[in-house]
Parts: structure tokens; sequence; C-alpha cells
């Protein structure tokens, strides 16, 4: 009997342990899983789905609402994911990332904290075949919000996205720690409703962009270091827009939709292409001459580049009619400049006979005379082809021969990323010289008594890509 009870007393002694284990259990926080491992400027997705999560160091790893986890700088962080009275630890540790820097601000700590559209309508009058319909549309205004939860002040705060299909960009520039910072944008419509939709977020912290993709849930950090670096502008800008006193773009008066950006462009390193703007106040379309442009290149962290560039304006008179005739004759306007050059010199070689003089006084005159008569010398093919190229928007450029017996004329032409020499007039040796390399006319010239000598260091040097053969 007394062996009894002292067994029921350890079995109730057992209970009382095993009842203490499972409350403890359900109670108390589990132990940290295996430590997870982030570099610099990287994301982990945290296991196991929770309610909320929470970092024991944000400046360490960061931890948005969704269990998303930045690494920000170098050490360890301990993240907590609560899930109903339940909390999981996870350890977190963070390892540089080649040149990437700490990061201040990652874009999961400016968050949209508060979006209004407002749409108001508004009607426009159009008057067609004689009738007035009226349009109804709406404008709108959109006030965004933005909070910075981070403890540290983001340099720049850049958002994009629609308010329907109308694309709008809130710059919001710095956003101090904790603080909040609104901004309002205008646009039409042809909706009566609607709200703002993010599309990316770009935010501008110590030496790092973090750039968040709200379609498709991603944050990117793009640098290692700040960008100070300005763009590279590129093309026919300060001495190679222009030989001697003839600039590579040829602008007439009266083109309203010349396109400045053809041959000069500018290149971030790291934004890729960037988006160009050219001054042309101090042009006076009016009047034919040489005036100086001036373009202007802004990356993304707001380093700007300027370069000037000379453009001759032109005036149309009878021989750009007498050029239009031709040209609609010979090309199409869907062809490309190589094409349509080699359409000019087909036609020049074949229009112009030679024999052997010409008027010298302007080359004007002298496409005039050689397009009405059909003859002339040298210089009258080289000012043929120079009338019909400059009509057709092909950059030219006139080159002479500085040795040898005589004196020579020809073209050199810019197709293809690059200038070719285009001489139309035929010589007794043969050989046709249509869009050839620097390499291919001075082979040329020295088998054939050095017909074609020219001022090498004053001339833009060709390219050296092939396109023709001489014979």
């Amino acid at each position: 009997m007394k062996q009894y009870k002292k067994s029921s007393r350890l079995s109730i002694c057992v209970l009382i342990v095993m009842a203490a284990v499972i409350l403890w259990q359900t109670s108390c926080p589990a132990k940290a899983d295996t430590a997870k491992t982030v570099k610099l400027g990287q994301t982990i997705q945290v296991t196991g789905k929770g309610d909320s999560y929470k970092s024991s160091d944000n400046s360490v790893a960061y931890v948005n609402s969704e269990g998303r986890v930045t690494g920000k700088k170098t050490g360890t962080a301990t993240i907590s994911i609560t899930k109903g009275k339940k909390t999981v630890k996870q350890s977190v540790t963070v390892v540089p990332n080649g040149k990437k820097k700490s990061i201040s601000v990652c874009a999961d700590e400016i968050q949209i904290v508060k979006e209004q559209t407002v749409f108001t309508p508004e009607n426009a009058e159009n008057v067609e075949n004689g009738t007035t319909q009226s349009t109804s549309f709406y404008s709108f205004s959109t006030t965004i919000t933005v909070k910075n939860v981070s403890k540290k002040a983001a340099k720049k705060v850049i958002l994009t996205g629609t308010v329907e299909k109308e694309k709008l960009t809130a710059k919001f520039g710095s956003v101090a720690a904790g603080s909040t910072k609104k901004i309002t944008l205008k646009g039409k419509t042809s909706v009566s409703e609607g709200t703002f939709q993010p599309a990316t977020l770009q935010v501008y912290s110590g030496e790092m962009l973090s750039v968040y993709n709200y379609k498709k849930q991603s944050l990117k950090f793009q640098y290692g270091a700040e960008d100070k670096k300005a763009p590279v502008i590129r093309g026919f800008i300060e001495e190679n827009s222009y030989n001697q006193s003839m600039p590579y773009q040829v602008v007439y008066s009266n083109d309203k939709n010349y396109n400045y950006f053809r041959y000069v462009q500018a290149e971030d390193d790291r934004d890729g292409k960037v988006k160009l703007t050219v001054d042309t106040s101090k042009v006076d379309f009016s009047k034919k001459g040489i005036y100086t442009i001036t373009y202007t290149a802004e990356d993304k962290a707001g380093n700007k580049a300027k370069a000037k560039a000379k453009i001759s304006v032109r005036v149309a008179n009878s021989l750009d009619s007498m050029a239009d005739t031709i040209l609609k004759q010979i090309t199409k306007p869907d062809w490309s400049d190589t094409k349509k050059a080699r359409a000019i010199y087909n036609y020049t070689r074949g229009h112009v006979a030679y024999t052997g003089s010409s008027n010298k006084s302007s080359w004007e005159n002298e496409a005039i005379r050689g397009i009405r008569y059909g003859t002339g010398d040298c210089f009258t093919y080289y000012a043929v082809a120079r009338a019909l190229l400059t009509r057709a928007g092909i950059p030219n450029i006139e080159v002479t021969r500085v040795q040898g017996h005589g004196h020579h004329w020809w073209n050199m032409v810019y197709v293809q990323n690059g200038f070719y020499h285009f001489d139309t007039c035929p010589r007794t040796a043969g050989g046709r010289f249509c869009l050839v390399t620097d390499a291919q006319l001075s082979a040329y010239s020295r088998g054939h008594g050095n017909s074609h000598i020219w001022a090498y260091k004053k001339i833009p040097k060709s390219a050296t890509k092939k396109l023709s053969s001489v014979f």
C-alpha cells in the first residue's frame, strides 16, 4: 500500500513537469533559426509568414511589413516574426558586397501614407466642318504624401506612377528622418474617377540608389558609390561639329521638325542613355549663317553636362527647289542615308558630262549650272553632289587636293556613323569612289599618280568599315 502511494506521487510530479514544459513552449518565443546571410544592398525573404515583423537593428537589416529584409550595413540583427501569440526569431548577418557601401535609407523605408485624387469636369468646344461639338474631359489633382520611417534623411526621393493612363512623376527632393512630405500633381484624363497607381520609387541615400518596382514587388540597389560623374555628350559637338568653316548640321529656316539629336547623344556611366535638351535661342532662323547651339544632359543624380555645337542655317532658294525635284525622282523618303547617297552618286556621275571647265566663284551657282546644262569639271560634280546631299539631309563637307597636278574637288559624306569619301567625277583610269574609306582612296591614289592627296590632319578620318569597292 505504501509502495502504491509513492508511485502515484511520482506520476503526478511527472504530469506536472510535462504540463509546465508544454505551457512554456506555447507561451515563450522559439529559439532563433539558423542564421541567414544577406549581402549589402541585397534582399531576402524571411522564412515563414507572420502578422508582423520587427528587426532588432534597422540600421543593419531593415524588414518591411511583408517580411522582406534589406542588408543596410555589415553586422548581425535578429528578425522577430509574430503570428498570433507565437513569435519566431531569425538571425540575419549582413556581409560586404564588393564596392557597395552602407545604405542610409532603403526604398522600403519611404512609405506612401496618403493619396488623394480629385477630378473636375471640363468642357472643350471643337469646330469641325462648320459645326460646333462639345467634348467632355476631366482635369485631376493628385496629392501624395510619403513618410521616411528611418532614422536617416533620404537625399532625394522620386516616385513615378499613373492616374489611369496619365503618367506622373513626383519629385519630393530630400525627405528628413521620421518626417512626411507631400506633393501635388495635375493632369487630364477622359475618365471621372481613379487613384494614383505607383510604378517605381527611387531613393538616393548616402552612396546608394534604392529602386522599388511596385509591379514586380522587387527592390534593387544600383550604385556602390555616390554618383558625382556627369553624363558624356558625344557626336557633332564642339570641334567635332564642323570642319574648316562648314558645320556638319545644316538646318533649313522653315524646318520646324529638324532633329537636333540625330547626330548628338548623351550617355551616363550609370543611367545609360540620357535625355538631351538643346538651346537654339541664339539662332536667327530667318537669316542664312553659322550659329552656335548648346546641348544639355542631366542624369538621375542631377549631374549636368553641356556642350556647344555649330550649325548652318540655310534659307531655301531656287537651287533647293531644283534639288527637291531631282530627289523625288531618284530617292524615296523611307530610304536610309546610305541608299540615298548611292542614288545621288549615280545621278551626279551620269548627269554631268566632263568638259574640263567651271565657274568656281560660287558652289551654289555652279551647282545650278551643272544641273541645268549637265556639263563641267570636278568642281561641278562636287557642287551638284553637295546640293543634293545637303537637301537630302546628309552631312557632307568639301575636300580638295593639296598636292599633285592641278586642283581637284570632291565630297565626304556622313553615313552609318562615319565619314566616307564621295568623288563623283569620272577618271580616265577608271574607278568609282562612292562611299570609300581613307585606306581605299589612298591606295588608289598611290597607284594613279597621286590623284587624291588631301590635308589629312585637317579633314575628318573616315570610318574603317568598307561599304563599296573602287573597282
